[in-house]
């Protein structure tokens, strides 16, 4: 993720994206004045830092469900541990059509974090573990964590 930090904008001041077929300019539309300036004519100093850290990650799953009464109390116990690491649902069962290869048959999990340390961090989580426990004999699943781009 990029972050930009700027100064001596107009403090009363909203950006505007201006877009034509060709391009797009952002500009400053000050509100004290009710002009628009273009961003040429303001003094920005602008950083940009970039950390692993900011790269998102996700945690794969393809669940094979053996006992769906079971399986449905570990679905419950899961939201609440998964948000406490920043991470929410992408993908979470749903309609699978095989485009390519061997069919899937599996319930298939995708669940985005912040990083893969938090992704990490969930999956060994005391929160987690005992959500685990209610999974245990109601399915057989593939759990792995990927960095994004």
């Amino acid at each position: 993720m990029l972050r930009a930090g700027t100064s001596r904008a107009p403090k009363r001041s909203r950006p505007i994206l201006t877009c034509n077929d060709e391009n797009c300019q952002l500009k400053i539309f000050n509100l004290q004045l009710g002009t628009v300036l273009p961003i040429s004519d303001l003094k920005f100093r602008t950083t940009f830092r970039y950390s692993e850290t900011d790269m998102p990650a996700y945690i794969i799953a393809r669940v094979e469900v053996t006992d769906w009464t079971r399986y449905r109390e570990y679905t419950k116990a899961t939201p609440a541990a998964i948000a406490r690491f920043g991470g929410k649902f992408i993908v979470r069962g749903g309609e699978i059509v095989n485009l390519e290869g061997e069919p899937e048959s599996r319930r298939l999990v995708v669940i985005e974090f912040p990083s893969l340390e938090q992704a990490k961090a969930f999956y060994s989580s005391p929160e987690y573990a005992e959500a685990k426990k209610l999974r245990a004999g109601a399915a057989v699943g593939q759990f792995i964590a990927v960095e994004g781009a």
